[in-house]
């Protein structure tokens, strides 16, 4: 691997060349599959990206696995921008072709009644709401239909929101690199609007939520499909 020396001495090397190494560790079946995806994502085509989705579907599993597999592409992608090896508006046209061709699928999957209803937003201050996209598809294939609020609004609006909304569930997404100390003023807020309407509170993504009580803290798809078994009617 490419590296340059230190003036004292040490190697370094360049976080780039570490990617490209564990790349190639991967398997053929999984350097093939990863190569398809992020060609899908970056030609900007949500067809294309509805097809790979599809595709990913009829491999086996539900869309749960489906959600952690492109999440994973997606971190891939992440790591492409931060290289060097993919532009800003390249990496925006992956991220919006991926939302179109998630909400394509996720109203393709009919729903059966009693149609329970998902409010999906982030923690304020958040954008990246490509998460709740694919608990989109989670969320339809048991039978829930989402209340997209996507972005999420200031913090005093939510009890407002919540109450005004009444959803049987409300997923709420924070990042690793959010305050904790935000989230956790957020949580107690959380707790208050969606227990006052009787709701149940999903605590999802990579932020530093406290422990929960009640609800459900979900860092991946599986997760996310697991607590939807459980509420099952």
């Amino acid at each position: 691997m490419r590296a340059r020396t230190t003036s004292g001495g040490h190697r370094r090397i360049p976080v780039a060349e570490v990617r490209k190494r564990l790349v190639t560790l991967r398997s053929a079946a999984e350097r093939q599959r990863l190569t398809a995806w992020l060609d899908g994502l970056l030609s900007g085509e949500s067809s294309e990206v509805s097809r790979l989705l599809r595709l990913a579907r009829e491999r086996g599993g539900g869309w749960a696995s489906v959600a952690d597999e492109v999440a994973q592409v997606v971190v891939e992608l992440g790591e492409l921008w931060q290289a060097g090896d993919c532009s800003v508006f390249e990496e925006h046209m992956a991220t919006e072709a991926l939302r179109r061709a998630t909400a394509a699928c996720a109203s393709e999957i009919p729903l059966h009644r009693p149609v329970r209803r998902a409010l999906l937003t982030t923690a304020p201050g958040q954008r990246h709401t490509l998460g709740l996209s694919l608990a989109e598809l989670v969320l339809a294939e048991n039978g829930w239909r989402s209340i997209w609020i996507g972005e999420g609004p200031p913090v005093e609006e939510i009890p407002a929101m919540v109450a005004g909304l009444a959803p049987e569930l409300c997923i709420v997404a924070g990042s690793f690199d959010a305050s904790p100390q935000a989230l956790r003023a957020l949580q107690r807020i959380l707790v208050r609007a969606v227990s006052g309407c009787g709701g149940i509170l999903v605590l999802a993504g990579q932020g530093r939520w406290s422990p929960m009580k009640s609800g459900y803290r979900c860092r991946t798809f599986l997760e996310l499909d697991d607590a939807l078994a459980e509420l099952a009617p």
